[in-house]
């Protein structure tokens, strides 16, 4: 499969819960950095246990990936969204995700805030984890 295919299959896994083939593209030793919360952790649990917890933390609405692109062993991945922040308004989101992917599996995941959030609605998500 493509680089640009796992990024596709990636979105689509997470979107709809199916945590056993979105584990199948995660390597044991995959490192991840949360940008706009200051989140870094390692290792393939703990990368399905933040995916698992911020699925189910946050009231999405709506979700989409806007575009997916590959260089070399990386794919760059655009979403955006909506969710019901903690005051239960409707709040906008877009992310910036970079995968490293090493034979068809992320060993490196960086994802970046390009929409400002309210950091305080994150705070639970990030207690969780």
């Amino acid at each position: 499969m493509e680089i640009k295919e796992l990024s596709y299959s990636f979105f689509k896994y997470w979107k709809e819960q199916n945590w056993q083939e979105l584990t199948n593209l995660i390597h044991e030793n995959v490192k991840f950095n949360l940008f706009w919360c200051d989140l870094e952790l390692q290792g393939k649990e703990n990368f399905v246990k933040a995916l698992k917890e911020g699925k189910n933390s946050f009231s999405i609405r709506e979700i989409e990936l806007i575009n997916s692109t590959e260089c070399g062993g990386y794919s760059i991945s655009e979403w955006k969204g909506v969710h019901t922040n903690n005051s239960g308004e409707l709040e906008s989101f877009k992310k910036l995700l970079i995968f490293n992917w090493e034979e068809n599996k992320i060993i490196n995941f960086k994802a970046f805030e390009t929409v400002v959030v309210d950091i305080n609605s994150m705070s639970e998500w990030i207690d969780s984890i």
